[in-house]
């Protein structure tokens, strides 16, 4: 495959992950990781594209939910999966995915991102993204084969708004330098009063830990809506 037809196939990626919701991504190779890399296998020069959402997942979501795409138990894992696959099918694309939501180590994916640069993990342990702040979730970790552009960057596609995720490490403390990090009160309240850190127990304080990432003053116009949040905590009936 010539690199123009492998970057072509790694932008269709994006787009068919942006049609579906996952309108998030920051591209590196292995060698950005680090010591996260080891444990999985990953490459110096294997390319990654680490991917996630804004509130723009949930349309598309529900309307795969209506379809009877994807159901209980874990309709949104499933969601994620079967986007993923598709995009790389669509693409013609090779890529070992890594999940968030499943795997055995547990991926680090608040620390990958952060290392790719599409945001920075703040004082209480929230992703913040310099735009979206708290507000997105992170999906999955794709791993090309090594060599795939010959150490040349990925290719990016357009961002979803007039503000693109970062394709570089954020310097210092990224969005959250010089905040008075109100979002730690608030994670410690909700760490209090909570009696098991599992999807059930939190599930039974989910308000406590949305008011963690109300708390963050960065990009509170993209906040979820309550339907969403309701989902993404565990307290919507199918969870």
């Amino acid at each position: 495959m010539s690199r123009t037809s492998e970057a072509d196939a790694l932008r269709a990626v994006t787009r068919c992950l942006e049609a579906r919701g996952f309108d998030l991504h920051a591209q590196g190779f292995g060698e950005a990781l680090g010591d996260l890399a080891e444990p999985f296998g990953i490459e110096p020069s294997s390319p990654l594209l680490v991917t996630g959402n804004t509130r723009a997942l949930w349309p598309a979501f529900v309307t795969a939910r209506q379809r009877g795409e994807v159901g209980p138990p874990d309709p949104l894992d499933a969601y994620t999966e079967a986007a993923h696959e598709a995009a790389l099918r669509a693409a013609g694309a090779t890529a070992r995915p890594l999940w968030a939501h499943r795997g055995t180590p547990v991926l680090p994916i608040q620390r990958v991102a952060e290392r790719l640069g599409l945001c920075h993990v703040g004082p209480a342990g929230l992703a913040v993204h310099p735009v979206y702040g708290p507000w997105f979730g992170l999906r999955a970790l794709l791993v090309f084969p090594p060599g795939l552009h010959g150490g040349a960057p990925l290719p990016t596609a357009p961002a979803p708004t007039a503000a693109p995720a970062p394709s570089a490490p954020l310097p210092g403390a990224g969005p959250c330098a010089g905040c008075a990090a109100p979002c730690r009160a608030a994670f410690d309240h909700a760490r209090r009063a909570t009696e098991r850190l599992d999807k059930q127990g939190i599930a039974a304080t989910w308000r406590l830990w949305v008011a963690a990432r109300d708390a963050c003053p960065v990009g509170r116009e993209h906040r979820y809506s309550a339907a969403q949040l309701a989902h993404h905590y565990g307290a919507a009936e199918d969870g």
